[in-house]
């Protein structure tokens, strides 16, 4: 600090130039960063690009959630909580936007389907594939976590019930 002084442009342009390799780990996840690197590879860097990414999210949050719901209420829930998911007020908000929040409750989504599949059936490949979106939501944004302490609650209620039936 005390050579910025002497040189204070200086020592801006070495901060700034810096800051994003101190931000990604810290404070942006990098999934959704690298998901839309591919895109703009793909069609090009522009902002319906970076929307077009935030759609396909969108999309893969309804098809898992018409997928979840079917499995567990039925075609008619599953087309009404599909529905019910992106016509949210916040969701309708959150598509329009390069945001985080539409791609990381698409990732929970996606986890949360392939737990329900490994909960009831208890196949071992669906166990990696929750593990596997489960980390991309988080790496998406980190309040996501808040999914795993409700498997694992959800884990201990069906034993619990299941002892007892």
């Amino acid at each position: 600090l005390p050579g910025s002084l002497a040189h204070p442009v200086e020592y801006a342009l070495r901060y700034y130039a810096q800051y994003p390799a101190m931000g990604i780990p810290l404070y942006y996840p990098p999934f959704f960063a690298t998901v839309e690197a591919l895109f703009f590879a793909v069609f090009g860097i522009s902002v319906s690009t970076a929307r077009l990414t935030v759609l396909a999210f969108g999309l893969l949050g309804v098809l898992m959630t018409y997928r979840l719901m079917r499995q567990i209420a039925g075609r008619p829930a599953g087309v009404l909580a599909a529905a019910g998911f992106i016509s949210i007020p916040s969701m309708v908000f959150w598509s329009r936007q390069t945001m985080l929040e539409l791609p990381t409750a698409a990732m929970a989504m996606t986890a949360t389907y392939f737990f329900y599949q490994y909960a009831e059936r208890g196949r071992r490949k669906h166990a990696i594939w929750t593990g596997l979106f489960t980390a991309a939501a988080v790496m998406t944004k980190q309040p996501a976590l808040f999914i795993v302490p409700a498997f694992f609650l959800y884990l201990l209620m069906r034993r619990k019930f299941t002892d007892w039936a």
